[in-house]
């Protein structure tokens, strides 16, 4: 349990975060949190809910560098990766949309640059409530639904999904028609040779950045 002073407080943490992985980096980051209303932020499936969103946005994006940070309220979890924003973003949505757990994902996509891409830019509304066709905001705002409706509601999501987890990110974005970005694990080959020196760990990051940016730049 948390108060809602420590949850502001978190927000304004991430976003320093945010900001210093971004310069230190210069890639494309995910900032991966929970939907979760009220001020409960962690329990078993809420961490199990956090951890199955990691696992997919590694096995998605060529990610270079990752942090997971577990808070009173709530699980973070940064991701540097050498790929177009716009596009991370898309995939995200699609994440967001399509998995059986992805309307718990909270799944922020910030440009080099420091500009957060919006659903919007999309043509994507503004995300439903969990129990009905209303804007989740809105509810929120109206208390239209008690916290109990909402977190049982949430509690049912994860649970039918560790009952039935067999469900394929490969498979989603395929149905989707959404190309995804080549893995990291593919290209060190050419990340080994590329301009006939090796990739050595004592590399500045700025350095490594630019060097695996250019090569999925070309693999895609």
């Amino acid at each position: 349990m948390t108060t809602p002073e420590a949850i502001l407080q978190s927000k304004e943490d991430r976003a320093v975060r945010q900001t210093k992985w971004i310069e230190n980096y210069r890639n494309t980051l995910i900032s991966f949190t929970l939907n979760i209303p009220g001020i409960c932020k962690q329990s078993e499936n809420y961490e199990f809910a956090h951890e199955v969103g990691t696992k997919i946005i590694m096995k998605t994006f060529p990610v270079i560098k990752v942090k997971k940070i577990h808070l009173p309220t709530g699980s973070e979890a940064l991701f540097s990766i050498p790929y177009d924003a716009k596009k991370t973003k898309k995939i995200s949505l699609k994440i967001e949309e399509l998995h059986p757990l992805g309307r718990l994902f909270d799944i922020d996509v910030i440009s080099k640059n420091g500009k957060k891409i919006s659903r919007i830019n999309f043509g994507y509304h503004e995300r439903k409530c969990y129990l009905c066709e209303d804007k989740a905001a809105f509810c929120a705002r109206s208390q239209k639904h008690s916290l109990e409706q909402l977190t049982d509601r949430i509690e049912t999501i994860i649970s039918e999904y560790k009952t039935n987890p067999n469900d394929s990110v490969d498979t989603i974005l395929s149905e989707a028609q959404i190309q995804v970005p080549p893995k990291i694990s593919s290209l060190w080959p050419a990340i080994n040779n590329y301009s006939g020196s090796p990739y050595k760990t004592n590399d500045s990051a700025i350095t490594q950045t630019h060097i695996i940016q250019r090569i999925v730049k070309d693999a895609i």
